[in-house]
């Protein structure tokens, strides 16, 4: 009895999941406001110059077997990247961007790359997509009625005084 008394209470002393994803949500958002959270940036040994991009080099994310992912900087040629050994399909349907030089995601468990287009269409079968939201969302922003200029508060003064002095000679 002594026992279960004594879990009841340790567990009712732990926050619940609820309180727990708010304290994070609040540190989260102090860190932004103090700006100690920076933007990731690609590491120097993965960045691509601009001939590096001419003789078609690609940065590529490797995600590997027990999900540790690394930056490499790989040639691509005849359709294939190799990294580690092991040849990946480099089709264009598999090439992004990141600041307009090519960027690939490749896990390596399978020679197929992330695709991007792949994905989309996936997401549009299962009906996860919110591409039809944000459009929806921008028809109504342009359907709203939006009113008039304000008058300036001077204008109006000026106003007033002009139908005063009509009023004023008419009397």
């Amino acid at each position: 009895m002594e026992e279960e008394e004594q879990k009841k209470s340790e567990t009712s002393k732990l926050p619940n999941l609820r309180e727990s994803i708010q304290e994070l949500v609040e540190l989260n958002k102090e860190l932004i406001k103090e700006k100690k959270v920076k933007k990731f940036k690609i590491p120097w040994n993965a960045r691509l110059s601009k001939k590096k991009v001419r003789d078609n080099y690609a940065t590529v994310l490797y995600v590997n077997d027990n999900k540790e992912a690394e930056f490499y900087r790989a040639p691509i040629s005849e359709g294939a990247i190799s990294i580690k050994g092991a040849p990946h399909l480099a089709q264009q349907e598999h090439i992004m961007t990141h600041k307009g030089k090519p960027f690939m995601i490749i896990p390596s468990w399978s020679t197929h790359p992330y695709s991007p287009e792949k994905e989309y269409d996936r997401a549009i079968k299962e009906n996860r997509i919110n591409v039809g939201n944000r459009l929806l969302l921008n028809a109504m922003e342009r359907g709203v009625i939006k009113l008039g200029k304000k008058i300036s508060w001077g204008l109006v003064i000026f106003g007033i005084v002009i139908l005063g002095i009509v009023v004023y000679y008419v009397l």
